[in-house]
């Protein structure tokens, strides 16, 4: 009879500890909904951290099978056939019926916290230590460059240093005065956000990560990818994005670095070593001359970046100033309007040459021209992908790019030392201002 619900249904699964004299089921007093055990496994390492898989999902248990949690976060509520701890990984590697194969990355939170008990959980911020990080050179699947409906590729692992950290809100305490609420409502806000700090073998901050405080308390992860604080890059808007937000840098160098997470006053610090790809042979002096050269090339890029804010700020500058004159409808200003489109003229050519005409079609496209950043740009993708020493075609790609930018920039500090002022001298004769002459009513 495959209906077993019309049975008095329990999910079992037996421990012995005589061989096999005494049983102990460690599902007892599990209803239905639990599902029929399909498989099993106990840490390599902690003997307190079991797996278990059902029909309804994945569950695990810190205390020996005394207590058991479901697992949900991203994991599908199907059968769950066969359970394998990687011995060097210390992932927990799954096999599915109808989903394919999982793998969750790093147990090692889970087996600290079934090893130490509560202690484990005492703080309200807790770093766990990371597994080594790589710097992996990876290839594009299938060769195809977007996958569609009817392609599937598993997921990798996300790239970069995994960090585990266990977070839990301080409580609030209730006061009814309202200065104390407004301070908590300030305190609050200040303190919505986990922030991390990597430091270097010199102890200097290389890159600065935030991330909204977890909705949950218990274990939760986020991501650094090796790399540094980066650069500035030019852009069309003369306004920066701001907020959480931190650009990404050069990929950092093989080594040990040190990690500070906080939330508030809450701190605490771990280390990770980071280490290039095992399956490829490349010299530390290697490493070292591509992490210098493109250092190098980041500090002109953030020249770029400069120039382009200021450009777009002498263009907003024009625009205002065109619209007051605009606006007085005064014959007598028609030369200095013609001015205006000159220089206007002049602004947007600048902007183009650095970054190329502005292209409205939709979909992917590719502009033929090559622009100032563009060159700089190919030049920082084809020192960033060698596996060797910078060699003639990197530095002839580079010295092209540069001698392209000192030529560019000297056009623009002529217009900056003569057209622009003489531009600002024409105007500010006309005492133009905001204000409007008042009416009486």
């Amino acid at each position: 009879v495959n209906n077993y619900r019309q049975f008095d249904f329990k999910p079992y699964l037996f421990r012995t500890r005589d061989y096999g004299k005494t049983w102990e089921n460690l599902l007892d007093k599990k209803e239905e909904t639990f599902g029929y055990t399909l498989s099993v496994v106990q840490d390599l390492e902690t003997k307190n951290l079991l797996f278990l898989g059902t029909e309804n999902g994945l569950y695990f248990s810190i205390d020996e099978g005394k207590n058991w949690t479901k697992w949900n976060d991203d994991y599908p509520s199907v059968p769950t056939m066969d359970l394998v701890i990687h011995p060097t990984e210390h992932d927990l590697v799954i096999g599915t019926f109808g989903r394919s194969f999982w793998i969750i990355d790093d147990i090692r939170p889970l087996r600290e916290i079934a090893k130490k008990g509560v202690l484990a959980i005492s703080k309200n911020l807790q770093l766990f230590e990371p597994k080594k990080a790589l710097i992996t050179e990876k290839q594009q699947p299938a060769g195809i460059r977007f996958g569609a409906n009817a392609t599937y590729n598993g997921e990798n692992r996300g790239d970069g240093a995994i960090i585990s950290y266990l977070f839990h809100k301080p409580v609030e305490i209730k006061e009814d005065s309202k200065a104390t609420i407004k301070e908590k409502s300030k305190e609050k806000k200040k303190n919505d956000s986990l922030v991390l700090n990597v430091y270097n073998d010199k102890n200097e901050l290389i890159r600065t990560l935030k991330q909204k405080t977890p909705e949950k308390d218990g274990i939760n992860r986020l991501t650094w990818r090796l790399d540094e604080k980066g650069v500035r890059r030019p852009s069309r808007s003369s306004s920066q994005r701001r907020g959480n937000w931190e650009p990404r840098g050069v990929t950092v160098l093989p080594g040990t670095y040190k990690m500070v997470l906080s939330y508030g006053k809450e701190k605490d610090s771990t280390s990770v070593s980071v280490a290039f790809d095992p399956r490829i042979e490349i010299s530390e002096q290697t490493l070292q001359a591509k992490y210098q050269l493109l250092k190098d090339v980041e500090k002109h890029m953030e020249q770029m970046a400069d120039i382009s804010k200021q450009l777009n700020e002498s263009k907003e500058i024009v625009k205002q100033y065109k619209k007051q004159i605009t606006d007085l409808k005064d014959k007598k200003h028609a030369d200095v309007l013609k001015k205006h489109d000159s220089i206007s003229k002049k602004l947007d050519g600048f902007v183009d040459e650095l970054l190329g005409k502005e292209d409205k079609r939709q979909g992917i496209t590719r502009s033929p021209d090559i622009t100032i950043v563009s060159g700089l740009f190919t030049a920082y993708m084809y020192i960033n992908d060698l596996l060797q020493e910078p060699g003639l075609t990197e530095k002839q790609l580079l010295d092209n790019a540069l001698k392209a930018f000192e030529t560019y920039k000297s056009a623009v500090n002529l217009f900056y030392q003569k057209d622009w002022p003489d531009f600002k001298t024409e105007v500010e004769k006309l005492n133009l201002t905001l204000f409007k002459e008042a009416k009486t009513f």
